[in-house]
């Protein structure tokens, strides 16, 4: 029971981040026809810490890097950490586009 919910649950994480980077195409595009210039540092940033972050997860959950006896500092929380800097760095990458200008 408890493994197949987990397993769906990785399926559908994965769908979101697929998703999430595939809707960042057309709001790109739109924007450099709406002659906005499109900054990239900060989405590859943000690629670059769920990258780190999903490493961590992939330590974690294999058990290579986990000690149930420290409380402190685990691999699951080190995912935690890096991947809530995703937030920060995509809205740093968004916050570059003029999105009134993007509706029209």
């Amino acid at each position: 029971g408890l493994w197949i919910a987990k397993d769906i649950g990785i399926a559908i994480f994965g769908v979101q981040a697929a998703a999430a980077a595939a809707l960042e195409v057309p709001l790109a595009l739109r924007a450099r026809r709406n002659g906005q210039a499109v900054d990239y540092r900060y989405f590859w940033i943000l690629i670059g810490a769920f990258l780190l972050s999903l490493l961590f997860w992939i330590l974690d959950i294999t058990g290579l890097v986990c000690d149930p006896d420290n409380h402190w500092l685990q691999g699951h929380a080190l995912w935690h950490i890096t991947n809530s800097t995703c937030l920060y760095w995509m809205y740093r990458y968004g916050s570059q586009f003029d999105w009134a200008a993007s509706r029209r």
